[in-house]
C-alpha cells in the first residue's frame, strides 16, 4: 500500500508541476500577444522579426508546450 500511495504522490506532484509549467507558458504567450499588440504590430510582422513563421508565433502566444523555449525568447527578444 505504501508503494501505490507513493506512485500516487508522485503522480500528482508531477501533474501539478506540469500544471504550472502549463499556466506559465500561457501566461508567457498572453504577455508576447499583449506587448505585440501595443506595439500595433501584426502577427506576421512580428515572426518576420523573430526568424519564425506565423502558425509558430500563434502556438507561443496560445501556450502551446510544444514550442521550443529557445523560439519563444526570440519572439521576447524581438519586441524589445
Amino acid at each position: 500500500m505504501f508503494i501505490i500511495l507513493s506512485i500516487k504522490d508522485q503522480y500528482d506532484k508531477r501533474t501539478s508541476l506540469f500544471k504550472y509549467a502549463q499556466d506559465a507558458a500561457f501566461l508567457m504567450g498572453q504577455q508576447i500577444k499583449l506587448a505585440r499588440k501595443n506595439r500595433k504590430w501584426s502577427s506576421a510582422n512580428l515572426a518576420e522579426r523573430a526568424g519564425i513563421t506565423r502558425l509558430t508565433l500563434q502556438k507561443i502566444e496560445a501556450g502551446d508546450m510544444k514550442t521550443s523555449i529557445g523560439l519563444v525568447f526570440e519572439v521576447a527578444l524581438s519586441l524589445v
